[in-house]
C-alpha cells in the first residue's frame, strides 16, 4: 500500500456526492418526467428506488469504513480498557 494509494471510501465517495448534489438541486426545479411525456410515472418511482438504494449503499459503506477504522485501533491496543469487575 502505496502513500498514494486510496483504499478508503472517501477516493470514491466525491463523484457519488456530487452525483446526489446535482439531483438534490435538478429535481425541483424540473417538471416531472411523466407529465413531460418522457417517461412512465413507474419508470420515475424506479428510478427514484435506484437512487434511495444507491445512497443506503453509500451509508453502509461509510459505516463498515468507520468500523473498520475502529476495530484496527483496538487490534493495535488503542484506548479500550477492560471494564473493572468488582
Amino acid at each position: 500500500m502505496g502513500a498514494g494509494d486510496k483504499r478508503s471510501l472517501g477516493g470514491n465517495q466525491a463523484p457519488l456526492d456530487g452525483i446526489l448534489q446535482f439531483v438534490d438541486v435538478a429535481r425541483p426545479g424540473m417538471p416531472p418526467p411523466q407529465l413531460a411525456g418522457v417517461s412512465s410515472y413507474l419508470e420515475v418511482l424506479d428510478t427514484d428506488r435506484q437512487l434511495f438504494q444507491a445512497e443506503m449503499d453509500l451509508a453502509l459503506a461509510q459505516r463498515d469504513e468507520l468500523v473498520g477504522f475502529v476495530n484496527l485501533y483496538r487490534a493495535l491496543g488503542g484506548g479500550w480498557q477492560a471494564a473493572a469487575q468488582g
